[in-house]
């Protein structure tokens, strides 16, 4: 054996070293014929057969017995407890973190960063979570939506009406479906309706049932009577567009105005000259 080595050794000596390529990185070196990785390359794949045996051994389908309830279920080393188990353990752990979260002391009040108003927060509420308040909130929106609007109105265009085409059909039916549950529950209804109109216009449902109270009062602008049902003299909730705060309450006519002169007090003045001047 011995001889055969030093019979080697001097046969690279006088003839230089066989130079091979490694099977990962494409380097040569110097070695026998059954080596395929360098030096370098020869450890990282000697860890990643390590490592993929260990994962081997440790997902191997095996019998586990539950930690809670003893029952003897299939599954790899690492489970540890049954599938019902384990579903009330993690219930279990999430509401210990919510108790946690919720006894948790902090800040019941937090201040505006727009208008400066300091908000209470109800019981439950997470002050350390908000900015705005809800009126500034829903000034946001409308700002953030105009300006993604105005960005490039014929893209938003153009995505609604394929959208609603895309299964006309299908949309129709929903539309159909929906005015039949409405219907169907006129009070659910009526009530959907107030939510919408409190969200749209950051107010409570009370503000909202307040304005439909005022029904038979005069309109502060056109003095005609105002009403409750779907009519030309509508009580309607007038508000400012670019703020989105709420200014009262003015008949569906005279809110439509408005709407139209874009809420702007010198073209209102221009058309009552005109009026007079045509007059």
């Amino acid at each position: 054996m011995h001889v055969r080595i030093r019979e080697r050794q001097r046969h690279f000596e006088k003839h230089g070293s066989p130079a091979f390529t490694c099977n990962l990185c494409g380097l040569t070196f110097d070695g026998n014929r059954r080596r395929e990785y360098c030096d370098v390359c020869k450890v990282e794949h000697q860890r990643t057969k390590d490592r993929e045996r260990s994962r081997r051994r440790r997902n191997a389908v095996t019998e586990v017995e539950c930690v809670d309830c003893g029952n003897v279920v299939p599954g790899s080393r690492r489970r540890k407890r049954c599938e019902p188990c384990a579903a009330r353990r993690a219930a279990e752990l999430q509401r210990q973190r919510r108790a946690i979260r919720q006894n948790r002391p902090g800040p019941r009040s937090f201040a505006c960063q727009r208008c400066g108003e300091v908000v209470e927060v109800p019981e439950g509420g997470k002050a350390g979570l908000r900015k705005w308040c809800d009126t500034c909130r829903r000034a946001i929106d409308i700002e953030e939506r105009k300006a993604r609007y105005d960005a490039d109105p014929e893209r938003h265009r153009k995505a609604a009406t394929e959208y609603y085409r895309r299964d006309l059909e299908t949309n129709r039916q929903r539309s159909r479906d929906a005015q039949a549950r409405r219907r169907a529950d006129p009070e659910k209804n009526q009530h959907d309706l107030r939510r919408k109109r409190a969200r749209k216009f950051g107010i409570s449902i009370e503000d909202v049932i307040a304005v439909e109270g005022l029904a038979g009062t005069p309109c502060p602008t056109c003095g005609a009577t105002m009403t409750a049902s779907r009519s030309r003299h509508l009580a309607c909730i007038d508000h400012d567009h670019e703020t989105g705060l709420v200014r009262g309450v003015l008949c569906s006519a005279c809110n439509t105005a408005l709407g139209m002169f874009d809420d702007d007090p010198d073209r209102l003045k221009a058309a009552a000259a005109y009026l007079e001047s045509s007059g």
